[in-house]
């Protein structure tokens, strides 16, 4: 199958994707990619509730099915030069690595998803919403529909780039 897009997922994502049973469409369907926070910090200790381990990506990063990106200090501080230092800190770590690694140059031709609605108006914000895809969306993309919590649909998506887009005068440097 050929893969549909190059996409950046946040950790909601891949934890939602596990639990709702869609997890194994995304990898097949697209070029997966995390950043080394969400990969290392934030997925990996993700437990079910009777505090067993869910999230194993180990063998999707050595079959090279899963690739993990690491934002430099200097796309993080690019990211910085172009928005309120306010803002940051409402970000999780994973969804500002993110962002930093899409406003550098390595990953323009990437999309970010996520259901958080900061990281989504971040995007809008940093004029960067054709950058970021609903989860909704994405599964459409391979033809795949399923009913997802409404954080997860692109009804939800638009409304935070809107937010976004209201608020963008606020948050810029």
């Amino acid at each position: 199958m050929k893969k549909s897009c190059l996409v950046i997922l946040d950790a909601n994502v891949v934890i939602n994707a596990h639990e709702e049973k869609y997890w194994n469409v995304l990898v097949a369907g697209h070029k997966i990619y995390l950043p080394a926070t969400v990969l290392r910090d934030e997925v990996q200790y993700f437990m079910d509730k009777d505090g067993k381990k869910i999230i194993d990506l180990s063998d999707l990063i050595s079959k090279g099915s899963i690739i993990e990106l690491e934002a430099t200090a200097e796309e993080d501080a690019l990211l910085q030069s172009c928005i309120q230092p306010s803002f940051l800190p409402s970000l999780d770590p994973g969804e500002r690595e993110a962002l930093a690694l899409l406003k550098g140059l390595r990953c323009k031709n990437y999309l970010f998803c996520t259901a958080d609605g900061l990281a989504i108006k971040g995007l809008s914000i940093l004029g960067m919403a054709n950058q970021g895809i609903s989860v909704e969306k994405l599964l459409n993309k391979v033809g795949h529909t399923k009913q997802l919590r409404y954080r997860f649909t692109e009804k939800s998506f638009k409304r935070h780039i809107a937010t976004g887009l209201e608020e963008k005068s606020l948050w810029l440097v």
